[in-house]
């Protein structure tokens, strides 16, 4: 999640660095050569190990240059986490860069852990050791409410938490899903026959109601240490605003919030600041951003990320449009755009069919003679395009 982030701070950079080059040399008369830099990749790491029964994660990639698409997965590495009462969870690659526990497993208060990696180049890595903050961390509710947002009106998803002192630092994620319904559902499709030829048959899939999973992607913060009792009501975790297309049917978000050290905060603030930042000549700067892994080969290596341990409390809500907005005023569309094509000839028409771009809409009867076709832009008429048409089993309507 916050690599996502990460990758912003480098094109960020990237791009100030070529507009300040560019305003350079325009002002200078002489040519100016300048050599290319050597890139040094680093090892990137990201895991937080939760107070969950659950089969853990770690994830490892490299930095990539600048240009090139990422990041680019650490394959073949050993990885384990131990604790100070001698216990060992190792790791094994579920797929490239994807590292999880080989048994569920939860972290314990007052038990500290360390995750270690020894990469297939040789390279051993160690975290400091970390412990679980002290305290829970119940999320009392997630709500929506009508709000306005930085002057634009739409849906605030709200996150209410009461805690105790022990814990004042949180990072938050979340998952949302979405109905999805087809502009323009049709039971009808087209096949090539066992002749090859175009035939009208019923369909015998569910296209017109799918539903739609996308995970946050963003780094989201909170810090209740100067707030008394650590309570903050109306704490706005996602804006949606009224015209987007997700809000349409029915909506349901699940928000994740785990508790953290100090520590971890700083880094994960530093990062959030790092990708929000739009000047260039700001104070803080990409060299801040120092996280708890080093080598245990050269001191001196960059080594990029965090390994924390949190607390987890999670919390979900739905909603629907109509419990907000008048559906007869019109729902916003994630398909706006529906091109159509009248009467393709017969050759065209079986392309059509092959490659699936486009799908049955209507046809005209034309007296003693085949009938005429329109086609429409699957995306229009398959919800399948934008989601899966199986309800997930969390789901309530």
């Amino acid at each position: 999640m916050w690599q996502y982030n990460l990758k912003r701070i480098l094109v960020f950079i990237a791009k100030r660095i070529c507009l300040l080059f560019f305003l350079f040399i325009t002002a200078c008369v002489e040519p100016l050569e300048i050599e290319e830099g050597k890139f040094e990749s680093a090892l990137v790491v990201e895991s937080t190990i939760t107070d969950e029964y659950i089969t853990q994660k770690v994830k490892l990639s490299k930095a990539y240059p600048l240009g090139e698409d990422g990041p680019f997965a650490e394959v073949g590495a050993t990885v384990e986490v131990t604790d100070n009462n001698g216990n060992t969870y190792p790791f094994t690659e579920e797929e490239n860069g994807i590292y999880l526990s080989t048994r569920p497993f939860a972290v314990e208060p007052g038990i500290t852990y360390q995750l270690q990696v020894s990469t297939s180049n040789g390279k051993s890595y160690n975290s400091e050791t970390v412990i679980l903050p002290g305290g829970t961390v119940p999320i009392a509710e997630v709500y929506a409410t009508p709000t306005n947002y930085q002057g634009e009106d739409g849906i605030g998803l709200i996150v209410n938490t009461q805690t105790g002192e022990e814990v004042s630092y949180y990072k938050y994620e979340y998952e949302e899903t979405y109905k999805v319904v087809s502009r323009f559902p049709k039971n009808r499709e087209f096949i090539l026959n066992d002749d090859g030829e175009p035939e009208l048959v019923l369909k015998t899939y569910e296209d017109e109601i799918c539903y739609n999973t996308v995970a946050s992607n963003s780094v989201v913060l909170r810090n209740t240490s100067n707030l008394s009792f650590n309570t903050e009501d109306g704490f706005i975790i996602r804006f949606l605003a009224s015209d987007n297309p997700i809000l349409a049917y029915r909506y349901s978000i699940l928000v994740k919030q785990f508790s953290l050290t100090p520590e971890a905060y700083r880094f994960y603030e530093t990062l959030q600041n790092l990708s929000e930042s739009e000047n260039i000549f700001s104070q803080v700067q990409p060299g801040l951003l120092k996280g708890n892994i080093v080598t245990e080969d050269q001191e001196d290596e960059v080594v990029i990320g965090y390994f924390s341990v949190a607390s987890v409390s999670e919390k979900r809500t739905f909603f629907s449009y109509s419990d907000y907005y008048d559906p007869s005023a019109g729902r916003p569309v994630l398909t706006s755009y529906c091109d159509t094509i009248y009467d393709p000839p017969r050759e065209e028409l079986i392309q059509l069919i092959e490659n699936g771009g486009y799908l049955f809409y209507a046809d005209d009867p034309v007296p003693f003679a085949p009938p005429i076709y329109t086609l429409m832009w699957a995306q229009c008429i398959d919800c399948r395009r934008l989601g899966s048409n199986e309800v997930p089993e969390f789901w309530v309507e």
